[in-house]
């Protein structure tokens, strides 16, 4: 059988897609901006969304964190696949946990519920990108 014929699909190598990395950076400088506005406007953010300045302050540090694993993942060429997978799994996990702030807390505001739901349905889109140009 040759290429024209073969029905067989070939994957694309990673190098071969450019855009994994740029969601990777995108959701890098994501984790960092959110990251430092916990920890920079935790009072401000906590009255207004109805969340533990904890909780806020600990997500912050898990964003930055996040960020920088998620900056050498996309600086990488090509990103490698299991640390991508790290990566989504991650971002599944932090949909799920915000899935539970958003209705298990106590005191949150409609604001702090909508932005919750509002940012793990981001979170969700990012892991669906990532884990689609980590598996092609």
């Amino acid at each position: 059988m040759n290429a024209m014929t073969d029905p067989t699909p070939t994957l694309p190598t990673a190098a071969a897609r450019p855009g994994l990395a740029a969601v990777l950076l995108f959701d890098a400088f994501t984790c960092a901006v959110m990251g430092v506005a916990l920890l920079v406007l935790t009072s401000f953010l906590a009255a207004l969304l109805g969340l533990p300045g904890a909780l806020l302050t600990w997500a912050g540090v898990l964003l930055l964190a996040s960020a920088v694993l998620m900056l050498v993942a996309g600086r990488q060429r090509p990103p490698a696949v299991a640390l991508v997978m790290l990566i989504v799994l991650g971002n599944v996990a932090w949909a799920i946990a915000s899935g539970y702030v958003a209705f298990a807390i106590d005191g949150i505001t409609a604001v702090g519920r909508v932005f919750v739901i509002a940012q793990a349905l981001a979170v969700l889109v990012l892991a669906w990108l990532e884990w689609r140009g980590g598996t092609k």
